[in-house]
C-alpha cells in the first residue's frame, strides 16, 4: 500500500476543512516528509507537513485560541495536517489576494511556505518594477491595481536571485524545486495541476 492511503482521510479532512484541494495537500505531504509523521529536518521542521516549532504555535493560537499549546502536539498527524493545510491557506489567500488565478496564487503561496513570504513579496515587487508598476503594495493598489505578468509565479520567480531581505538571501534553487516537485507531485494525486475544495 502506498504511503499517500493511509493519510487520505485525515488529508481529505484537513484540505477540506481548509478550502484547499487535496491532490495539492497529498504532494506537499510526500514532498515535505515523505508521509514520515515523525520527520524532523536539520532546521528543525517537524512532522507531516514540516511545521518549525514556532509557526505550529503561532498557527495553534489562531486556530485555537483559548486552548493551551503543548510543543509535542506537532508531532500529532491531525493536528499537523490541520495546523499546516491551514498555514498554507493562509500563504495562498491571506497572502496572495491580488492575484486572480487560484492556481497562481497557490504558485506563489507553496514558494512563500517554503522559503519565507519576506522573499517572495521582494521577487514580486522587483518584478513590478521590472514591467515599470510601482514596486510597493500600497502604490500599486494606489495606481488602480493593473495587471501584470509578475501575477505568474513563472516570471517573478526569476527574479529571486535578485532579492535580498535583513541581509539574507533566499535559497532559489530550493524554492523553486519545491513549487516544482509539488506540481508534478499534484498531478499525479489527480490535480490538474489542482484545484481548491469546491
Amino acid at each position: 500500500m502506498h504511503l499517500s492511503k493511509r493519510y487520505e482521510g485525515l488529508v481529505e479532512f484537513y484540505a477540506t476543512r481548509h478550502e484547499l484541494p487535496q491532490a495539492l495537500v497529498l504532494a506537499q505531504v510526500e514532498q515535505e516528509s515523505g508521509f514520515d509523521p515523525r520527520a524532523k529536518s536539520g532546521s528543525g521542521a517537524q512532522g507531516l507537513l514540516q511545521l518549525m516549532p514556532a509557526t505550529a504555535q503561532e498557527t495553534w493560537y489562531r486556530l485555537y485560541p483559548h486552548v493551551l499549546w503543548q510543543w509535542d502536539l506537532v508531532w500529532h498527524e491531525a493536528i499537523n495536517l490541520d495546523l499546516g493545510c491551514y498555514y498554507l491557506h493562509r500563504c495562498i489567500e491571506a497572502g496572495w489576494p491580488e492575484i486572480p488565478d487560484w492556481n497562481e496564487r497557490a504558485r506563489f503561496g507553496l514558494a512563500a511556505y517554503n522559503g519565507g513570504q519576506a522573499y517572495i513579496i521582494r521577487a514580486a515587487q522587483l518584478a513590478r518594477l521590472d514591467e515599470g508598476q510601482p514596486e510597493s503594495y500600497r502604490d500599486w493598489r494606489d495606481a488602480g491595481r493593473p495587471a501584470g505578468e509578475w501575477m505568474r509565479w513563472g516570471f517573478t520567480r526569476e527574479r529571486l536571485g535578485s532579492v535580498t531581505v535583513g541581509g539574507k538571501k533566499p535559497d532559489v534553487r530550493q524554492i523553486q524545486d519545491y513549487v516544482d516537485r509539488i506540481e508534478q507531485k499534484a498531478r499525479g494525486y489527480g490535480g490538474d495541476p489542482w484545484r481548491p475544495a469546491a
